[in-house]
């Protein structure tokens, strides 16, 4: 119900025949699966939903019986940028079922010697210790802006802290000032301590990071 369909998303679709008959089909780059028999089906920015209701209904149309179906056989890869207060800013590629932290392990993400021969190195994604989680911003191509809460979306599993990416995305990280951009919670809640402030934090959403009461 939220991924996004675009161009390169691969499909695989089987229609229930005699023979059947099963394709592998790629949405083209003006954003239309061409499906063998029934035509060109524009698919792109619906929603996988309404993607694969629309292909089914044009089907359908052609072969009145059996029962196709429709999958989404491999998520198109993207390019998102990624500025601000991470280990390595630039554009990196990622896939369109990502979300916004994934994008930002990468961009934080470092090689070190393990010290093992046969593990020479070791994979380890290390955040700026002055990075903000908790005021991330993500710009779209058309303008639209959305802050991104990671410690708000581990606390709380609202998936619009932590939204997919898409094509064009633009990811800021800035800076917070570790010694004034926090505020402590303490006493009877499970996990208590010291959390980043951001501007119209109210006091339930502080008890939701320190993980309730």
């Amino acid at each position: 119900e939220r991924y996004v369909v675009g161009p390169s998303d691969q499909f695989a679709v089987v229609i229930s025949y005699s023979p059947s008959a099963i394709f592998s089909l790629t949405v083209s780059l003006e954003g239309s699966l061409i499906v063998p028999t029934v035509g060109e089906v524009h698919v792109s920015d619906l929603i996988l939903s309404e993607a694969r209701k629309k292909i089914l209904s044009e089907i359908r149309k052609k072969y009145i019986t059996g029962t196709p179906t429709v999958t989404l056989l491999k998520p198109r890869e993207i390019l998102v940028n990624v500025t601000g207060t991470v280990k390595q800013q630039g554009t990196f590629s990622v896939y369109a079922t990502d979300r916004v932290e994934k994008v930002l392990q990468d961009a934080n993400r470092k090689m070190l010697a393990s010290g093992d021969m046969f593990r020479p190195t070791l994979d380890v994604v290390e955040w700026p210790e002055n990075a903000s989680v908790r005021n991330i911003m993500v710009r779209r191509r058309d303008g639209t802006v959305m802050r991104t809460d990671l410690q708000k979306y581990h606390a709380t599993k609202d998936e619009q802290w932590n939204p997919y990416l898409r094509e064009g995305d633009e990811v800021f990280v800035p800076s917070k000032d570790v010694a004034r951009n926090v505020v402590g919670v303490y006493g009877g809640v499970n996990r208590p301590g010291r959390y980043e402030f951001v501007e119209g934090d109210r006091l339930t959403d502080l008890i939701q990071l320190a993980q309730g009461l």
